[in-house]
């Protein structure tokens, strides 16, 4: 570590470290495994990974917590493996992965294989989010926004939200907030009772920039790719391949609305000649392709970029 008596702490972590968590350091916010941050702060991780022991016995608690008006920058480190399950007297904490109250810039980080009862197993966010070039995979909840719950503000760019599930509510990202992603993918998400991709609540703001949202499903139902509620501009987007799979019916789900949608900005909505949409109308500059996915969408793959 090196102290900094005029700006913020840096904390250099190994090249490739290995931290393994075996019991919660504090209670501030919830069993945290973590020391809460309450000054400003970057990690440097060069590659390491810190998470929370899966040796059977150890107590359920999340990674790491910021507290508010703090200024927090995590960098090239995996947070994983946070838990508060159902069955113990931690069922109503978010943020198994992160709590982030205060001021939060992700850089080159990946967040997975978190889970909480609650919400926000990945990411839960009430305070300032900034997301760049990182994957929040791989997380679970129980009552939704399982990769990002975020009812603050959330930048997101060139970024990975996949294969993150919930029973009830949204598997991918849940915002209450003000939202924008850019050059991003959602993909692979999952809802039971709820949601795939991408919730927007009533009286919150997203906005989509050149970014992707395919094969998110709820298996239920929920709606499989964006539902929104609240004020939503898709610009120079796909959203394309998104399901309900309910009793093997596999119907397209790409945009499911009730509140304010701006699309007339060069987006790709839907496949074989079906928008997949409801309560809206596609903007006259947008496309509904008449190819199928596969011919739309190559597989997903890291290409280099």
């Amino acid at each position: 570590a090196a102290g900094n008596l005029s700006g913020p702490d840096t904390v250099m972590l190994p090249p490739n470290g290995l931290f393994v968590l075996t019991e919660p350091h504090n209670d501030q916010f919830g069993p945290t495994g973590l020391p809460v941050i309450t000054d400003d702060m970057t990690i440097e991780g060069n590659g390491a990974t810190i998470r929370r022991s899966t040796t059977s016995g150890t107590p359920e608690f999340r990674i790491m917590a910021v507290d508010q008006g703090v200024n927090m920058v995590l960098r090239n480190t995996t947070i994983s493996d946070g838990r508060f399950n159902e069955e113990s007297n931690y069922s109503h904490y978010t943020g198994a992965g992160i709590e982030n109250r205060g001021n939060l810039t992700l850089d080159n980080c990946t967040i997975r294989y978190n889970y909480t009862y609650a919400w926000g197993s990945g990411i839960r966010n009430s305070g300032n989010l900034v997301v760049s070039y990182s994957s929040i995979i791989d997380n679970a909840a129980y009552n939704g926004g399982s990769g990002i719950s975020s009812s603050g503000t959330a930048t997101i760019t060139g970024s990975l939200i996949a294969n993150n599930w919930a029973f009830y509510y949204t598997g991918g990202i849940e915002n209450t907030g003000e939202m924008v992603i850019t050059n991003s993918t959602v993909t692979g998400n999952s809802g039971f009772d709820g949601d795939g991709g991408i919730k927007n609540y009533v009286d919150s703001t997203l906005t989509l920039n050149n970014t992707t949202v395919t094969g998110n499903r709820s298996t239920y139902s929920g709606f499989g790719g964006i539902v929104n509620g609240g004020t939503l501009d898709i610009n120079g987007s796909v959203i394309s391949g998104n399901y309900n799979t309910y009793h093997d019916y596999i119907v397209i789900e790409e945009i499911h609305n009730y509140g304010t949608v701006t699309t007339n900005n060069f987006n790709l909505v839907g496949h074989d000649s079906e928008a997949g949409t409801s309560g809206i109308n596609i903007g006259p500059t947008d496309i509904v392709p008449s190819a199928s996915l596969e011919a739309i969408l190559s597989p997903l793959a890291d290409n280099g970029g």
